[in-house]
């Protein structure tokens, strides 16, 4: 069980258990009131005895109704509370909620599917642009070689991307050095810098402007983004909060993401 809800293939017999729950869930209560309400029906034209006990019969299918519309959220609450097998909860994520395990499903798909663009040797994986041939480190916030530097496990996403960007210009440069001269500094502040301090590089800021970043890694420069998920109102899969990444490539039609809390590339 440690390793078989991680399996792309049980993840997508669970999605599709999952959303035969999700339309169970649905439909039982749907069925329920509809006979309730048709039987109540029913007794209104017979005696006054039938009525009373439909009536009660009618608000026990509406409780039991509301009761099965909620025990997926129940169920999760629980397992999130009681299992801390990371395994297991997602299958049990994949049960509960089928649509956001479905977009990991693909994810992991397509990380599989851009492996053969990326190459790993005794110094770790690479990937490299396909416009100009320069070659970019795949660091990981969870590589043990820094992740227990200040607080780079958990919130290093902006050094970690920094330094993705920067090993193409000097690969000698790890997140030990970039955290080490931007310990208390802002996400914004290590980028900026890098970029024009450090390889006198300019760099230019982008709201929500898909064409201009796609426009710039189609002439082979990486780009930096910070990611929404959920909890800031945002749908970002790859994180339930906020999320620097580095975007390093753009080829048929697809960009190459450096997930710094992976060693994958997407």
């Amino acid at each position: 069980m440690n390793e078989i809800c991680l399996d792309i293939g049980v993840k997508q017999t669970l999605v599709i258990i999952g959303y035969i729950l999700v339309l169970a869930k649905i439909l039982i209560p749907i069925i329920l009131i509809i006979i309730g309400i048709k039987n109540l029906y029913n007794a209104f034209i017979g005696d006054e005895d039938d009525i009373k006990k439909t009536v009660y019969k009618l608000g026990t299918y509406l409780l039991l109704s509301v009761f099965i519309f909620f025990i997926p959220t129940i169920v999760k609450v629980i397992f999130n509370l009681v299992i801390n097998n990371n395994s297991f909860l997602e299958c049990s994520n994949c049960l509960l909620e089928p649509k956001l395990c479905q977009n990991e499903v693909r994810l992991l798909k397509e990380e599989q599917e851009n492996k053969k663009d990326s190459v790993e040797d005794e110094n770790g994986i690479y990937h490299v642009n396909s416009v100009n041939n320069i070659k970019y480190v795949l660091y990981d916030q969870n590589d043990q070689r820094w992740a227990n530097i200040g607080s780079i496990k958990t919130n290093g996403c902006h050094i970690i991307s920094a330094s993705v960007v920067a090993s193409a210009y000097d690969g000698n440069i790890t997140p030990k050095e970039v955290h080490a001269k931007y310990t208390n500094s802002y996400p914004y502040v290590v980028i900026n810098d890098f970029a024009k301090g450090k390889f006198n590089c300019y760099h230019i800021s982008a709201y929500n402007s898909k064409d201009t970043i796609i426009s710039h890694l189609k002439k082979g420069n990486p780009v930096v983004i910070m990611v929404h998920g959920k909890e800031k109102g945002g749908t970002n899969p790859f994180t339930p909060s906020q999320h620097y990444m580095a975007l390093i490539d753009y080829n048929n039609g697809q960009i190459f993401v450096g997930n710094s809390f992976s060693t994958s590339f997407y």
